[in-house]
């Protein structure tokens, strides 16, 4: 059987020594590449000696049959195209299957994977397609929406028909195989593609967040699905949730800065949460002063909404319908470019919030500027669980990965750890709220100095797997 389940001439042996390398291939993480290369240098010369075996027992007329011929030159080519680089012997000996069996849907596959490989995107293209003619198959779909959603070039209609078209191959791929995990993982990525180049609707990021669970249930375990899902819960300033993500996937793939992206989010949050304990460290009498006109601003009673403080908003957007906050940017966190752009705000009565703007264009904020939020959606932001940090979760503390990144992340725990314990005193619990943020996506919601901002233009999230030609 082979790798879309497709019935093939009898060379089992072989085939299934190509199975066994391509799984390793596809499961089998190191943080030395080396190592890697190294056990699927040995699987695929494995596998070619092998097949040579095989057809040396095979009758010469048997042998010679164009279908023995053919799926002997897929299998000796996708063997030699196991690794990350292009292989050009293997492109001649896969090109040479697909033209002595055409109906041969993993050869089509293999060249496709081949060509993508080598930069010929149109050609790979081609294959997969080929390979769909011939029969509906999980891994021709699965491959064709990854490669629709990295192909550039053309006009903004035509990039957004390829995304919409990556879309539609995910969800046959989903479709033809409703337990196949790396299936999910394609719908997952393909939703978080949709959101940043095309729609910004919240209910795609939502889609995609259904779809990696599902890759997740239907396991093994895969650390794309955890690092491509950590990416979008932070991105949505879920951090605890995107924390656990990043340290789980780089405990499957050393590889990956899963542990580095979790101790940065970390740190992150130290320093917002002092920053808004300790009022932006600015002196009473200048936070007076900048925070006394926001109590007669214009802006709020032209959208018919209640003038609240900070105080007042609760956590969610429905719940603040019909109110509005005032507030002065205080300090920038980070590059006005950024997505979400975020700004430590105060109100009226001097009290403190995360102001995240997505997908607006309003320019670098200051504190000559005022903002109105109607309706703010607002995010409760606490402490991860201890494990999460990468505290108690083994023999040193951390839940990392195989020892990268432990001696960083014992520096940065240490770190965090005194400034937690100041701002938190004694018997504080770590599910308390540590700061809120304000997140606002829609411009109409936004009013910067009596005026509503721009939506900038589409974006994208890069979602980092651990095999290129993965998306």
């Amino acid at each position: 059987m082979a790798e879309t389940g497709q019935e093939q001439v009898a060379l089992p042996a072989s085939q299934a020594k190509l199975e066994a390398l391509l799984q390793t291939q596809r499961t089998f993480f190191t943080a030395d590449a080396a190592d890697k290369v190294a056990k699927l240098t040995a699987a695929s010369s494995a596998t070619i000696a092998c097949l040579d075996d095989e057809l040396e027992g095979l009758p010469a007329t048997q042998r010679e049959a164009l279908a023995v011929r053919a799926e002997a030159a897929r299998v000796r080519g996708r063997a030699l195209d196991a690794f990350e680089s292009f292989s050009e012997e293997a492109e001649l000996l896969l090109s040479t299957a697909v033209k002595l069996d055409s109906t041969n849907v993993d050869g089509w596959n293999a060249l496709g994977e081949n060509l993508w490989k080598k930069g010929d995107h149109a050609g790979a293209r081609n294959c997969f397609e080929s390979g769909l003619r011939q029969s509906a198959n999980i891994r021709s779909h699965i491959e064709l929406s990854k490669l629709l959603r990295i192909i550039h070039g053309g006009s903004a209609e035509e990039q957004a028909a390829l995304r919409r078209e990556s879309l539609v191959h995910a969800k046959a791929s989903v479709q033809l195989g409703f337990s196949d995990p790396e299936a999910w993982l394609g719908l997952g990525n393909a939703y978080v593609t949709i959101y940043f180049q095309l729609t910004r609707a919240p209910a795609d990021l939502e889609r995609a967040l259904q779809a990696y669970a599902r890759a997740e249930a239907h396991g093994p375990e895969c650390p794309d699905v955890y690092y491509g899902r950590a990416q979008v819960l932070k991105f949505r300033e879920e951090y605890a949730s995107a924390m656990v993500d990043f340290r789980r996937a780089a405990e499957l793939d050393p590889s990956l800065p899963g542990v580095q992206e979790a101790d940065g989010i970390m740190s992150w949050m130290v320093r917002v949460a002092d920053l808004v304990a300790r009022q932006g460290r600015i002196k009473p009498k200048r936070l007076k002063q900048l925070c006394a006109p926001l109590r007669s601003v214009k802006g709020v009673a032209e959208h018919g909404a209640e003038a609240v403080s900070v105080a007042e908003l609760v956590t969610g957007a429905r719940q603040n319908a019909g109110r509005a906050v005032a507030l002065k940017p205080i300090l920038p966190l980070g590059e006005a470019t950024e997505v979400p752009a975020r700004y430590i705000c105060a109100d009226c009565e001097g009290a403190f919030v995360v102001l995240s703007l997505y997908h607006i264009d309003a320019n670098r904020l200051s504190d000559r500027d005022t903002v109105v939020v109607t309706a703010p959606d607002v995010v409760a932001v606490k402490w991860p669980e201890a494990g999460a940090r990468g505290e108690d979760a083994g023999e040193d503390g951390l839940s990392g990965a195989a020892g990268v990144g432990r001696a960083a992340s014992r520096e940065a725990a240490a770190t965090e750890e005194g400034a937690l314990s100041e701002m938190e005193g004694d018997g504080a619990a770590d599910s308390a709220p540590k700061f809120r943020s304000i997140q606002v996506r829609d411009p109409a919601m936004l009013r910067v100095n009596g005026k509503a901002p721009r939506a900038t233009a589409a974006g994208a999230l890069r979602i980092q797997t651990t095999v290129s030609s993965s998306g």
